[in-house]
């Protein structure tokens, strides 16, 4: 009976060390990246209860931003051809907002190169900011 309560408490160390999802807090944001406090404390056993560490760099989806303005203008006078674009608002500071942890190491692979990733999974260093709660 006691290699059932060894192994469940390993199981569930490695449960409490898997992040696939949180809610957080922006504390700051400049469009791209963002540095979230996530919401919810952490125990370890017999300890006090303690906040979560700030997780810094968080890549910011552009469906996360607000549409702020559409701006078009002239390329050319003579053809009267032009272009638009779009302004997008990054979520506020203070805002909850929704974040999710890739399963591998996101480091090189969200600047677009393909390296093979690090050992470590679902870590909160691999959070990506995907909506906005309030």
């Amino acid at each position: 009976m006691s290699n059932l309560s060894i192994l469940d408490d390993l199981m569930e160390r490695k449960f409490l060390d898997l992040h696939t999802a949180y809610i957080g807090r922006v504390i700051s944001c400049d469009g791209a990246e963002a540095t979230i406090q996530p919401l919810g404390g952490i125990q370890q056993v017999g300890q006090k209860v303690r906040a979560q560490a700030v997780v810094s760099n968080v890549p910011v989806l552009r469906s996360a931003c607000t549409k702020w303005q559409e701006i078009t203008y002239m390329t050319s006078a003579t053809t009267s051809k032009t272009k638009t674009f779009a302004v997008y608002e990054p979520p506020a500071v203070g805002s909850l907002v929704l974040c999710m942890c890739c399963e591998r190491d996101i480091t090189d692979t969200r600047h677009g190169k393909s390296n093979t990733p690090t050992t470590h999974r679902h870590d909160l260093s691999d959070s990506v900011l995907v909506g906005v709660l309030s």
